[in-house]
Order: C-alpha cells, then sequence, then structure tokens
C-alpha cells in the first residue's frame, strides 16, 4: 500500500525493518524502484534477484512484469504454464503483479485457451502504474 500509494521511502524503511526473507525483500525493494520507474536502481535489484532466485517462475514472472522486462516474464509464464495448475497459477500471477498483463498472452497457449473459456477480460486491470513497463 506503501509503494501503490507513493510512500518510497516510508515502504523502504519498512521492507528494512520487517521483512525478513532475503529474497521477498529484494522483490519489493525492486517493486518500489519499478514504480518510481528508476531504471538503474530496479536493474541492480533484479539482477541480483535473478542470482538469489530460490522461488521460481512465479515470482521471476512479477518482478521482470514489473520492471517491463518482457523477455524474462515471458519465459517464466511459459515454464508456469507448461504445469497442469499452470493456468491457476497464472492468474494468481496477474493478481499479484497489480501491473495488467504481467506478460505477452502468446506465451501462455494453455492460459490463453482456459481464458477463451472463461470470458474473463485480458488484459486484466492494472492497479498500479509501472512506468518501466511498456505492454
Amino acid at each position: 500500500a506503501l509503494i501503490a500509494n507513493g510512500h518510497h521511502e516510508e515502504a523502504l524503511k519498512e521492507i528494512d525493518s520487517r521483512i525478513q526473507d532475503a529474497e521477498t525483500a529484494l522483490a519489493f525493494k525492486a517493486l518500489s524502484a519499478a514504480h518510481e520507474g528508476d531504471r538503474a536502481r530496479f536493474d541492480v535489484l533484479f539482477e541480483r534477484f535473478q542470482a538469489e532466485n530460490s522461488s521460481g517462475h512465479f515470482w521471476m514472472a512479477i518482478v521482470a512484469a514489473w520492471g517491463g522486462v518482457r523477455e524474462v516474464a515471458n519465459a517464466a509464464a511459459a515454464q508456469i504454464d507448461t504445469h497442469p495448475f499452470g493456468p491457476v497459477t497464472l492468474v494468481q500471477i496477474t493478481t499479484w503483479c497489480a501491473c495488467g498483463a504481467p506478460w505477452d498472452l502468446e506465451a501462455t497457449p494453455n492460459f490463453a485457451a482456459k481464458l477463451k473459456e472463461s470470458g474473463l477480460q485480458w488484459p486484466p486491470p492494472a492497479p498500479m502504474e509501472f512506468p518501466l513497463k511498456d505492454w
């Protein structure tokens, strides 16, 4: 909520003092940089996140989307799409990302088929702005 409302300094203090998991803290710091449109800071944080990521494709798709790293977001979503519960996981990613379409729909044919069956809107609404993301 602090980041979404532009209170980045306060958010970073909260992240540093309250989030004990280093990977989660790194993801949220990247969120702050992406929301501010700070490409240089995001790139440094994202490089660290990629090197330290132990959570797999789920968070990789989200953090890459926040920063507009389309190829990485597409690749992570494509990997998730191959699993039997992939479409359900991808729906959750769209919610957690809060960024509209976190990947290109063409990267996830199984999800795209389920989406067509559902009649749900694509792209989903984007309650937050991400200046580094151009799709």
